[in-house]
């Protein structure tokens, strides 16, 4: 049985996931912090996410690739938001990295971002700064308010889903000052 610390962390590492994709517009679907054995995880948050296909990102001149493509970056960012979302709420914890979100991570700022070449340094530069930006994104006021909130609820309910994350997610949108989907 998770101590009430380890559900604490994994609510706080979802929330920061589910906040920073509703931030970038990316559609989620829902978050639990029920372990999953079947799927080797402890806790998940359910996004759908359409990147573009590596041709189209790299037809365009770099300079207008974040303008034309901003679900590359904004998917980064909610993958490294987990682990930095939990260290913000309680630093004794400590980050709360997940390996296949890093991954994850890696493989778009390698295929997209850097398109797949570059020296073995430039990977890890750029996720440097994509978590740099992402922790002063979980700063802001706003942001630090709705990942509180979902995570509270996550606690509370240990599964968000259905009716009951659609409140969840249209407060949580609310309080980042975006407008709810439209029933």
């Amino acid at each position: 049985m998770p101590n009430d610390d380890s559900v604490a962390k994994s609510a706080y590492h979802e929330a920061g996931h589910v906040v920073v994709a509703l931030h970038y517009d990316l559609i989620v679907d829902g978050a639990s912090i029920v372990p999953n054995a079947e799927k080797e995880r402890l806790a998940h948050a359910s996004l759908r996410y359409r990147l573009p296909t590596l041709e189209q990102y790299h037809s365009l001149p770099s300079e207008s690739r974040d303008a034309e493509y901003p679900e590359v970056r904004g998917f980064c960012r909610t993958l490294a938001a987990g682990g930095i979302a939990t260290n913000l709420h309680n630093a004794e914890w400590g980050r709360s990295g997940n390996e296949n979100d890093q991954n994850i991570m890696h493989d778009v700022i390698c295929e997209f971002i850097l398109g797949g070449s570059g020296p073995q340094i430039a990977p890890i530069l750029e996720r440097q700064e994509i978590e740099r930006e992402t922790a002063e994104l979980l700063k802001r006021p706003d942001i630090e308010k709705a990942v509180a909130f979902v995570a509270e609820a996550l606690i509370e309910h240990k599964t968000l889903a259905g009716g009951l994350w659609e409140e969840c997610r249209d407060n949580a949108l609310r309080i980042i000052g975006k407008t709810p989907p439209a029933v």
